[in-house]
């Protein structure tokens, strides 16, 4: 779906009965064109990027507890790459694609954030 913005300078009615000066904009959704005002945090949102398939993140915190490849492996989509702790719970961290592993960043044992790279596949 593509977004498409252009700026139109409007004023409107804020709390108060002051006017303030803010800019409406054009939005085009699925072919149809809406005018809106966006927040701040949408206008200052990160764009998005394509994850590179290639790379294998965590999508949470946690300890790893066990990892289940090594270097030179092969795997499919679907197959478990690593156990983690996280929670109090033990988590599959599973591979979304297929590939031979080029290298694991992680050690047994380790804690690691959210967005941590685990492992790359060649």
């Amino acid at each position: 779906m593509k977004i498409h913005v252009s700026k139109t300078n409007v004023f409107r009615k804020m709390k108060g009965s002051k006017i303030k000066s803010s800019v409406m904009k054009n939005m085009v959704l699925g072919g149809r064109q809406y005018k809106t005002f966006f927040t701040p945090k949408f206008e200052n949102r990160k764009p998005f990027t394509v994850p590179d398939p290639h790379l294998i993140y965590s999508a949470i915190p946690g300890k790893i507890m066990k990892i289940l490849v090594k270097p030179g492996k092969k795997i499919r989509p679907g197959d478990t790459i690593l156990i983690m702790d996280s929670m109090k719970m033990m988590n599959n961290i599973i591979s979304l694609h297929g590939g031979i592993i080029k290298d694991v960043f992680v050690t047994k044992g380790e804690i690691i954030p959210k967005k941590h790279l685990i492992a790359e596949l060649e």
